[in-house]
Protein backbone atom coordinates (compact mmCIF):
# COMPACT_ATOMS: atom_id res chain seq x y z
CA UNK A 1 0.00 0.00 0.00
CA UNK A 2 1.31 3.24 -1.04
CA UNK A 3 1.49 6.68 1.05
CA UNK A 4 -1.46 8.02 -1.28
CA UNK A 5 -3.72 5.02 0.11
CA UNK A 6 -3.43 6.35 3.67
CA UNK A 7 -5.14 9.56 5.41
CA UNK A 8 -3.29 10.18 8.75
CA UNK A 9 -5.14 12.28 11.45
CA UNK A 10 -4.44 13.92 14.49
CA UNK A 11 -6.77 13.81 17.35
CA UNK A 12 -6.94 15.31 20.95
CA UNK A 13 -5.62 12.26 22.84
CA UNK A 14 -2.41 13.21 21.07
CA UNK A 15 -2.09 9.36 19.87
CA UNK A 16 -0.82 8.98 16.04
CA UNK A 17 -3.45 7.46 13.88
CA UNK A 18 -3.64 6.19 10.28
CA UNK A 19 -5.97 4.96 8.06
CA UNK A 20 -4.75 1.65 6.12
CA UNK A 21 -7.28 2.00 3.00
CA UNK A 22 -8.79 -1.10 4.60
CA UNK A 23 -11.50 -0.16 6.69
CA UNK A 24 -9.29 -0.11 9.55
CA UNK A 25 -7.33 2.66 11.84
CA UNK A 26 -4.04 1.87 12.90
CA UNK A 27 -2.79 3.36 16.62
CA UNK A 28 0.46 4.45 15.61
CA UNK A 29 3.59 4.15 18.46
CA UNK A 30 7.38 3.90 18.58
CA UNK A 31 7.59 0.58 18.40
CA UNK A 32 4.77 -1.14 16.70
CA UNK A 33 1.00 -0.17 15.20
CA UNK A 34 -1.93 -1.97 15.69
CA UNK A 35 -4.83 -1.92 12.95
CA UNK A 36 -8.34 -1.94 14.48
CA UNK A 37 -12.01 -1.02 12.67
CA UNK A 38 -13.82 1.65 13.62
CA UNK A 39 -16.70 -0.53 15.62
CA UNK A 40 -14.05 -0.89 17.71
CA UNK A 41 -12.49 -4.71 17.21
CA UNK A 42 -9.35 -4.93 16.57
CA UNK A 43 -7.42 -6.29 13.34
CA UNK A 44 -4.84 -9.13 13.70
CA UNK A 45 -3.23 -11.22 15.92
CA UNK A 46 -2.73 -9.45 19.52
CA UNK A 47 -2.62 -10.32 23.03
CA UNK A 48 -6.13 -10.12 25.15
CA UNK A 49 -4.29 -7.33 26.76
CA UNK A 50 -3.99 -5.13 23.91
CA UNK A 51 -7.26 -6.01 22.01
CA UNK A 52 -8.47 -4.15 25.10
CA UNK A 53 -6.37 -1.02 25.07
CA UNK A 54 -6.99 -0.30 21.42
CA UNK A 55 -10.62 -1.27 21.14
CA UNK A 56 -10.81 1.56 24.27
CA UNK A 57 -8.73 3.89 21.74
CA UNK A 58 -11.14 3.37 18.94
CA UNK A 59 -14.38 4.21 20.88
CA UNK A 60 -12.45 7.34 22.41
CA UNK A 61 -11.91 7.97 19.17
CA UNK A 62 -15.80 7.79 18.02
CA UNK A 63 -17.34 9.85 20.42
CA UNK A 64 -19.87 11.81 19.30
CA UNK A 65 -19.49 16.01 19.35
CA UNK A 66 -22.97 16.52 20.99
CA UNK A 67 -22.08 15.99 24.80
CA UNK A 68 -25.50 16.11 26.62
CA UNK A 69 -25.26 19.20 28.98
CA UNK A 70 -27.15 18.89 32.90
CA UNK A 71 -28.05 21.96 34.59
CA UNK A 72 -28.63 20.97 38.81
CA UNK A 73 -28.86 23.66 40.81
CA UNK A 74 -26.31 22.00 42.92
CA UNK A 75 -24.50 19.18 43.60
CA UNK A 76 -23.63 18.18 39.79
CA UNK A 77 -20.14 16.99 41.08
CA UNK A 78 -22.08 14.54 43.59
CA UNK A 79 -24.40 13.26 41.15
CA UNK A 80 -21.34 12.70 38.03
CA UNK A 81 -19.55 10.64 40.77
CA UNK A 82 -22.62 9.03 41.68
CA UNK A 83 -23.72 8.22 38.05
CA UNK A 84 -20.28 6.85 37.52
CA UNK A 85 -19.49 4.57 40.09
CA UNK A 86 -22.50 2.81 38.75
CA UNK A 87 -21.65 2.27 35.38
CA UNK A 88 -18.61 0.91 33.29
CA UNK A 89 -16.80 2.78 31.89
CA UNK A 90 -17.48 5.97 33.78
CA UNK A 91 -15.66 8.24 35.47
CA UNK A 92 -15.81 12.42 36.66
CA UNK A 93 -13.24 13.96 34.27
CA UNK A 94 -12.59 17.38 35.73
CA UNK A 95 -14.79 19.46 37.84
CA UNK A 96 -13.71 23.97 37.08
CA UNK A 97 -15.36 26.67 38.98
CA UNK A 98 -16.41 29.35 36.43
CA UNK A 99 -13.90 31.90 37.00
CA UNK A 100 -15.90 35.18 36.53
CA UNK A 101 -18.93 36.46 37.84
CA UNK A 102 -22.49 35.52 36.39
CA UNK A 103 -25.77 35.62 36.87
CA UNK A 104 -25.77 32.29 38.92
CA UNK A 105 -23.62 33.90 41.10
CA UNK A 106 -19.84 35.63 41.63
CA UNK A 107 -16.94 33.86 40.47
CA UNK A 108 -15.90 30.54 41.42
CA UNK A 109 -19.72 29.96 42.69
CA UNK A 110 -20.62 27.81 39.45
CA UNK A 111 -19.26 24.50 38.98
CA UNK A 112 -18.82 23.03 35.67
CA UNK A 113 -18.50 19.24 35.45
CA UNK A 114 -17.04 16.84 32.81
CA UNK A 115 -18.07 13.21 33.33
CA UNK A 116 -18.12 10.22 31.04
CA UNK A 117 -20.71 7.35 31.38
CA UNK A 118 -20.35 4.43 29.73
CA UNK A 119 -17.84 6.16 27.13
CA UNK A 120 -20.08 9.21 26.11
CA UNK A 121 -19.02 12.09 27.61
CA UNK A 122 -21.29 14.67 29.47
CA UNK A 123 -21.20 17.97 31.02
CA UNK A 124 -22.86 19.38 34.17
CA UNK A 125 -23.65 22.54 35.93
CA UNK A 126 -23.88 23.02 39.51
CA UNK A 127 -25.95 26.94 38.48
CA UNK A 128 -28.55 27.64 41.20
CA UNK A 129 -31.89 26.99 40.40
CA UNK A 130 -33.74 27.24 36.42
CA UNK A 131 -35.91 25.10 34.75
CA UNK A 132 -36.15 21.67 36.71
CA UNK A 133 -35.45 18.46 34.66
CA UNK A 134 -38.66 16.85 33.39
CA UNK A 135 -40.24 13.57 31.50
CA UNK A 136 -39.26 15.47 27.88
CA UNK A 137 -35.08 14.45 28.59
CA UNK A 138 -33.93 11.24 30.24
CA UNK A 139 -31.03 8.79 30.17
CA UNK A 140 -31.66 5.35 28.73
CA UNK A 141 -29.83 2.22 29.98
CA UNK A 142 -30.40 -0.95 28.09
CA UNK A 143 -29.75 -3.72 30.56
CA UNK A 144 -28.57 -7.10 29.28
CA UNK A 145 -30.07 -9.17 32.02
CA UNK A 146 -32.23 -8.89 35.45
CA UNK A 147 -29.77 -8.37 37.66
CA UNK A 148 -28.73 -5.43 36.11
CA UNK A 149 -31.90 -3.73 36.00
CA UNK A 150 -32.05 -4.82 40.09
CA UNK A 151 -29.06 -2.75 40.63
CA UNK A 152 -29.60 0.28 38.69
CA UNK A 153 -33.43 0.55 39.37
CA UNK A 154 -32.44 0.21 43.52
CA UNK A 155 -29.85 2.33 43.07
CA UNK A 156 -31.06 5.03 40.92
CA UNK A 157 -34.39 5.08 42.94
CA UNK A 158 -33.12 5.52 45.80
CA UNK A 159 -34.20 9.29 47.25
CA UNK A 160 -35.63 9.74 44.10
CA UNK A 161 -39.28 8.61 42.69
CA UNK A 162 -40.16 5.58 41.00
CA UNK A 163 -42.63 5.65 37.95
CA UNK A 164 -44.36 3.43 35.24
CA UNK A 165 -42.59 1.21 32.39
CA UNK A 166 -39.08 1.25 33.79
CA UNK A 167 -38.64 4.77 34.35
CA UNK A 168 -37.56 6.90 37.69
CA UNK A 169 -36.56 9.68 38.98
CA UNK A 170 -33.05 9.89 41.22
CA UNK A 171 -32.20 11.86 43.92
CA UNK A 172 -31.19 14.83 42.33
CA UNK A 173 -34.32 15.25 40.12
CA UNK A 174 -32.84 13.75 36.68
CA UNK A 175 -34.90 11.05 35.20
CA UNK A 176 -34.27 7.91 33.70
CA UNK A 177 -35.42 4.49 31.95
CA UNK A 178 -34.06 1.43 32.88
CA UNK A 179 -34.97 -1.41 30.03
CA UNK A 180 -33.90 -4.25 29.04
CA UNK A 181 -32.47 -4.52 25.49
CA UNK A 182 -34.49 -7.32 24.35
CA UNK A 183 -37.67 -5.43 24.77
CA UNK A 184 -36.45 -2.97 21.25
CA UNK A 185 -35.85 -6.23 20.00
CA UNK A 186 -39.20 -7.97 20.79
CA UNK A 187 -41.47 -4.85 20.41
CA UNK A 188 -39.63 -4.61 16.56
CA UNK A 189 -40.57 -7.76 15.88
CA UNK A 190 -42.72 -9.27 12.36
CA UNK A 191 -44.87 -10.83 14.24
CA UNK A 192 -47.23 -7.86 15.71
CA UNK A 193 -49.26 -10.29 17.86
CA UNK A 194 -46.34 -11.09 19.90
CA UNK A 195 -45.10 -8.01 19.91
CA UNK A 196 -48.42 -6.25 20.77
CA UNK A 197 -48.62 -8.80 23.65
CA UNK A 198 -44.70 -7.33 24.48
CA UNK A 199 -46.48 -3.83 24.84
CA UNK A 200 -49.42 -4.53 26.72
CA UNK A 201 -47.23 -6.69 29.33
CA UNK A 202 -44.39 -4.02 29.19
CA UNK A 203 -47.84 -1.00 29.73
CA UNK A 204 -48.44 -2.75 33.46
CA UNK A 205 -45.17 -3.36 34.58
CA UNK A 206 -43.12 -0.96 37.05
CA UNK A 207 -39.41 -2.26 37.44
CA UNK A 208 -39.14 -4.27 34.13
CA UNK A 209 -39.21 -7.92 34.52
CA UNK A 210 -38.18 -9.24 31.36
CA UNK A 211 -39.05 -12.96 31.96
CA UNK A 212 -42.74 -11.53 32.28
CA UNK A 213 -41.90 -9.94 28.87
CA UNK A 214 -40.61 -12.88 27.39
CA UNK A 215 -43.69 -15.02 28.85
CA UNK A 216 -45.27 -11.94 27.20
CA UNK A 217 -44.00 -12.32 23.65
CA UNK A 218 -44.29 -16.24 23.44
CA UNK A 219 -47.96 -16.24 24.54
CA UNK A 220 -47.37 -18.19 27.82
Amino acid sequence: MGRADEASISLATGRPFSFDGDGAWKVVHTHSSVPFYMDGSVKGAVDLKQALIFSDISREAMLSKIVPNLWYTDKAEEAAAFYASLLPNSKVDSVTALPADSPSGPAGSVKVVEFTLMGQPFMAFSAGPLDAFNHSISLMVQCDDQAEIDRLWAALSEGGKIEQCGWLKDRYGLFWQIAPTVLGEMMKDSDRASAKRVAEAMLKMIKFDIEGLKKAYEGR
